[in-house]
């Protein structure tokens, strides 16, 4: 394993379809419902956004202030399916045209990889509150397509993450 490459797909993004804002309170995973982006996405990544400022003094030294991250990241193709919780939810905050705790829900970012028995283990996972905005309604004749942008919004919490295998539910456990 160690000077292999990862492969994308090992890399997950999960959001809490049922706009859970607040998971730490509701003490199980009963009410999330954590959906696995990715089916109509070439690509998705989480631009960090990091707040640096460079200055040079008289001296010519050169100073830099790094003062955190304004994390978020886009679905820029999300196709519309019956059935798929997300889709239903991400529509009503849409046609309802919900702002502030409307739009709150929790995200996760986990790294995976197969063992020797080829089961998927997870190496890591962070959870993280967040803003789940849509962008637009339509699209072309592909689909019904509702592109979103994930604003992250701290309380950032490692655990690990895993899926029933009777269900298929995945569930984020803290460290």
């Amino acid at each position: 394993m160690a000077g292999e490459k990862i492969e994308r797909k090992y890399l997950a993004h999960f959001v809490d379809a049922n706009f859970n804002p607040d998971a730490d309170s509701l003490g199980t995973n009963d009410t999330l419902s954590y959906v696995r982006l990715g089916k109509d996405l070439e690509s998705f990544a989480i631009e960090l956004n990091p707040q640096v400022e460079v200055r040079k003094n008289i001296l010519g030294e050169q100073n830099v202030v790094h003062n955190g991250y304004e994390s978020q990241s886009s679905a820029d193709t999300f196709y519309c399916y019956y059935g798929d919780p997300l889709y239903e939810n991400l529509l009503e905050v849409a046609n309802e045209r919900l702002t502030g705790d409307g739009c709150r829900t929790t995200r996760i970012d986990a790294l995976f990889h197969l063992n020797d028995s080829n089961a998927l283990v997870c190496d890591w996972a962070y959870r993280e509150d967040c803003w789940l905005v849509p962008q637009s309604v339509g699209g072309d004749t592909s689909g019904v397509q509702i592109p979103f942008t994930i604003y992250d919004n701290g309380n950032r919490v490692a655990g690990t993450m895993a899926q029933n295998a009777q269900t298929g539910a995945w569930t984020f456990t803290k460290s």
